[in-house]
């Protein structure tokens, strides 16, 4: 038997094959997630949409979108199958049903754009950090030539820079670059989740993903 899975926010959300069951008793390992509503019968998105009371046949213009939506709705589902099977991965912005998932997805974003600017074949993240922390104690103690520290040694081994002076002040002026980044994705980051907030129950996951479109244009 088909079922339609809707979202408190009238979202249709999936379509699911299951045995007959009382909707007013629903089992346990049913694959309903918290805040989900239940409906007999098959209303799949991409041909349907849910007004609060029924299923409404998508218009030939609005059903264009079905083939271009087909990889999206896969990738939910492999996460939606992966999370189940315990694995701790981020929701989809498809899947958000509360503001405090939204913020977290604006979290994410913003940790996303800042990883960017430094992992390009250069460091990850920590290792970035490191070098950052060895360069300017190597500068403390007067950038001695016979004790270049590892972090430092090795990005110049594996640079074009044709001294080690020259490869401390490309990390030195990176590590500006990168403060600002950070300055700024932090200010998006709690103006985003701000506006989250204050949003109403029906604008604040459009409100969110204009933020994490943001966050994913900084590169």
């Amino acid at each position: 038997m088909m079922y339609t899975i809707t979202n408190p926010h009238n979202r249709i959300m999936r379509t699911v094959s299951w045995r007959e069951i009382d909707l007013e008793n629903i089992p346990d390992d049913f694959p309903l997630l918290e805040g989900e509503v239940l409906h007999v019968g098959y209303y799949p998105r991409s041909q349907y949409s849910y007004n609060g009371t029924d299923f409404v046949p998508l218009s030939p213009q609005e059903n264009k979108p079905l083939i271009e939506h087909t990889e999206k709705q896969i990738l939910i589902k492999v996460l939606r199958d992966l999370r189940a099977s315990g694995y701790a991965l981020p929701l989809h912005i498809d899947e958000v049903q509360t503001k405090a998932q939204a913020k977290e997805l604006i979290d994410q974003a913003a940790s996303r754009a800042c990883e960017r600017f430094v992992s390009k074949g250069k460091f990850t993240i920590v290792e970035y950090q490191l070098t950052q922390q060895q360069v300017k104690a190597w500068r403390d103690a007067d950038s001695p030539t016979d004790a270049v520290p590892e972090m430092l040694q090795s990005w110049f081994d594996n640079s074009t820079f044709t001294t080690v002076e020259d490869a401390a002040q490309n990390i030195e002026q990176t590590a500006q670059q990168f403060e600002t980044v950070i300055q700024a994705t932090r200010r998006l980051r709690l103006a985003g989740k701000k506006a989250v907030e204050t949003a109403t129950l029906d604008d604040f996951i459009a409100v969110a993903e204009s933020y994490i479109n943001q966050f994913d244009a900084i590169s």
